[in-house]
C-alpha cells in the first residue's frame, strides 16, 4: 500500500515537472526554474526513501546534501515568486541568507566523504543550521504576508505550514543519532503526503501568479497599443491639416478671397471637432460621420464641386450608438477623391454607407473613379499627388486594433468593372466589431 502511494506521489510530481517544462519552453521564468529543480530533487529524495541503505556513508551524505540543496532551491523559488528585491531591505537579505546557508550546508556535507571522522561535527552543524533556517523561514513568512499579493501569500504560507505539520508527524518520536547525518524517515507515509500537499498549494499559487502576470502583460500591451495609435494619429493629423491649409493657400494665391474665407470658416469648425476627439481612443460613430461630412464639404468646395457625395447610415447603425476609432474612415475617403475621382472625366460620385451585420459594423466607401489599375498607370498624377500616407498609417492602425479585437476588424479593397471588364471605380469595405460605449 505504501509503495503504491509513493508511486502515486511520483506520478503527480512527474506531471507537474512536465507542465513546468512546457511553461519554460513558452517563457523562461526564474521562479519556474527554481521550482522545477526543487521538484526534481524531491523526486530523487523519494526514491532514496523508497530504497533506504542508512548504513552506507554515501546514502547519508547524498540524502542530507540533496535535502539541503532542495531547500536552497525552495527559498530561491519563494524569493522569485514574491519578487524580493534589494529595495525590500531585510526581507531580501534574510531570504538570501537562508538560500546561501542551505547551499553551504549541502556543500560541506560532502566533506564527510573526504573526512569521515568529521561526520559528528558536520552532523551537528547541519542540525544547528536547520534550526536557524526554520526561525528564518518563519520570519520570511511574516514578511511575505506584508507584500501586496495577500491571497498568494496566504495560500503559500498555508501550504508550507500544512506540509511542515505532516512532515513533523512522519518523524520518529526519538531523536536520531546526533553523531551521524540524518539517515531516513522512519514513517515516510506522512512525509510523502506532505510533499504532495505542498505541491498542490504551490502549484495553485504558481498558476495564479502566471495568470496575474499574463493579465498585467495584456494591460501593458493594450496601453502600448493605445500609445502607438496616438503616435500614428499624430502623424496623420499634420498630413490631413496640411492638405486643408494647402487648399486655403491655393485659393488665396488665386485671389479667390470669398471662397478662401468660406473655406477657412469651415476648416476652423472642422479643426475644433477634430481637436475634441484627438485625445479619445474611441468616439461615437455619429461624431465620426459628422467630422467626415464636414471634411467632404471642404473637399467639394476646394475642387469646385467636381464630385458629389452622399452618406447613408442605416437606422440600425444609428440606434446602436456604437464607438469607433477616430480618423479611421477619412484616409479611405481622401484616397478615393485624390486617386479615383479627380482624374476621372465622368460625373464623379462618392457614396459612403454604414450598416450592421452579424454583430459588426460595415462601412463601405465606393467611388466611380478611374480605378486602381488606371491610377497606377498615371505616373504623373501619382507623382503629383504623392504616396498615400494616410492609407499607410491607417493600415498600421488596423494592425494595432486587431490585437485588441481579434479577427473582427479589417478592410477589403475591391476593384469595380463593367460588363466589358473596364474599370469603373473602387469599393472599400471596412468591417468593425460593434463596440458599445462604457457605462459606469
Amino acid at each position: 500500500m505504501l509503495e503504491n502511494f509513493i508511486w502515486f506521489c511520483v506520478g503527480i510530481l512527474t506531471l507537474q515537472c512536465i507542465y513546468l517544462c512546457i511553461q519554460l519552453i513558452i517563457e523562461v521564468r526564474s521562479e519556474l526554474c527554481f521550482y522545477l529543480a526543487y521538484l526534481l530533487l524531491g523526486i530523487v529524495t523519494i526514491f532514496l526513501f523508497l530504497y533506504p541503505t542508512p548504513n552506507h556513508l554515501w546514502y547519508r551524505v547524498v540524502l542530507c546534501s540533496l535535502s539541503n540543496l532542495a531547500f536552497s532551491f525552495y527559498w530561491s523559488f519563494w524569493k522569485e515568486l514574491f519578487s524580493f528585491k534589494k529595495n525590500d531591505g531585510f526581507a531580501y537579505h534574510l531570504t538570501q541568507f537562508t538560500i546561501y546557508i542551505f547551499a553551504f550546508t549541502a556543500l560541506i556535507v560532502f566533506l564527510v566523504y573526504v573526512f569521515p571522522n568529521f561526520e559528528p561535527y558536520i552532523a551537528l552543524i547541519n542540525l544547528n543550521i536547520g534550526v536557524i533556517a526554520q526561525f528564518a523561514g518563519v520570519i520570511i513568512f511574516v514578511l511575505t504576508y506584508q507584500k501586496k499579493e495577500k491571497l498568494l501569500s496566504i495560500i503559500m504560507i498555508s501550504g508550507a505550514f500544512s506540509a511542515n505539520l505532516l512532515a513533523a508527524l512522519s518523524q520518529d518520536q526519538q531523536l536520531h543519532d546526533l553523531t551521524m547525518l540524518p539517515q531516513t524517515v522512519p514513517s515516510p507515509f506522512a512525509y510523502f503526503a506532505a510533499f504532495v500537499v505542498e505541491t498542490i498549494f504551490f502549484s495553485t499559487v504558481l498558476g495564479l501568479k502566471l495568470r496575474n502576470s499574463l493579465l498585467e502583460r495584456r494591460k501593458l500591451e493594450d496601453r502600448l497599443s493605445i500609445v502607438k495609435l496616438e503616435a500614428l494619429r499624430s502623424q496623420m493629423n499634420p498630413h490631413f491639416i496640411h492638405n486643408c491649409l494647402s487648399a486655403i493657400n491655393r485659393l488665396i494665391v488665386n485671389y479667390e478671397v470669398d471662397a478662401a474665407m468660406h473655406y477657412l470658416t469651415r476648416f476652423s469648425r472642422l479643426i475644433r471637432s477634430f481637436l475634441s476627439q484627438s485625445r479619445e481612443s474611441f468616439i461615437p460613430l455619429s461624431q465620426e460621420m459628422y467630422v467626415l461630412e464636414k471634411y467632404l464639404e471642404m473637399e467639394s468646395l476646394r475642387f469646385s464641386e467636381q464630385f458629389v457625395y452622399e452618406i447613408l447610415v442605416s437606422k440600425e447603425a444609428e440606434a446602436l450608438n456604437a464607438q469607433i476609432a477616430p480618423m479611421l474612415i477619412q484616409p479611405f475617403v481622401e484616397n478615393a477623391i485624390y486617386h479615383g475621382l479627380l482624374p476621372s472625366k465622368r460625373k464623379c460620385i462618392l457614396r459612403i454607407s454604414v450598416e450592421t451585420e452579424q454583430n459588426q459594423i460595415h462601412i463601405r466607401i465606393a467611388d466611380n473613379g478611374i480605378g486602381r489599375e488606371t491610377a497606377a498607370e498615371r505616373k504623373t498624377i501619382s507623382k503629383h499627388l504623392g504616396p498615400s500616407l494616410g492609407i499607410q498609417i491607417t493600415q498600421e492602425q488596423f494592425d494595432i486594433l486587431s490585437t485588441q479585437y481579434g479577427e473582427g476588424i479589417g478592410f477589403i479593397i475591391t476593384d469595380l468593372y463593367d460588363e466589358n471588364q473596364n474599370p469603373v471605380g473602387t469599393s472599400v469595405l471596412i468591417h468593425l466589431p460593434i463596440k458599445k460605449p462604457f457605462v459606469g
